[in-house]
């Protein structure tokens, strides 16, 4: 896939958000072994609405390579997505967004995740499913809203989850066709990963 080899390289720095490998550490190659400490590997930042960006700062660190940002939050838009999406493609930044799934119709929270992000080919887009909790979108709903997320931009978005997440997912859909199609994006605050979850 086309946008794959542009994004390989920001893809491996969104495990550095996590603070973690994106895969078990007993495969790794030694590069993903704290790779956030290298200080040769591509960063990826994720900063919250409510932080500021010191973008001349930022810029002093060319490691950091790209930008992903909360897009929708359910029904809602996070105020700053807009202004940082024009100064990051401004400062010649890759762009990615994301979707924090929440209770409701998911084609509803994909369709408005489109339409404010109206993403271009090479942008990342990824669907947040924080927790299990009644707080979070569903697994059911996770993969109605990826379904829609695909027919109509012809990929799939990232699934950013938590070990206990990933756990789920592998242990009770198996060889889904969905999911299994997923990029994953796996949130996990530690050094090393003994125990990660295969099953999907």
């Amino acid at each position: 896939m086309k946008i794959w080899g542009r994004m390989k390289k920001t893809f491996i720095a969104l495990a550095l958000l996590a603070g973690a490998p994106f895969v078990a550490q007993a495969d790794a190659p030694a590069e993903f072994s704290a790779p956030w400490a290298d200080g040769v590997s591509a960063i990826v930042i994720d900063p919250y609405e409510s932080n500021s960006i010191a973008w001349d700062k930022l810029a002093t660190d060319k490691r950091v390579v790209a930008i992903i940002h909360k897009a929708t939050d359910g029904k809602s838009e996070d105020g700053k997505y807009a202004s940082r999406k024009k100064e990051a493609l401004k400062r010649g930044y890759f762009w990615g967004s994301y979707h924090l799934g929440r209770p409701g119709d998911p084609v509803k929270q994909a369709e408005h995740y489109l339409q404010v992000t109206n993403p271009a080919p090479d942008e990342l887009i990824a669907l947040d499913i924080e927790s299990l909790s009644s707080s979070f979108m569903t697994l059911d709903n996770a993969r109605k809203f990826i379904v829609k997320i695909a027919q109509d931009t012809q990929r799939y978005p990232l699934l950013y989850v938590n070990h206990a997440t990933a756990k789920q997912i592998s242990s009770t859909v198996g060889e889904d066709k969905v999911f299994a199609r997923t990029p994953l994006w796996y949130a996990r605050f530690r050094n090393t990963i003994p125990d990660f979850p295969r099953g999907t």
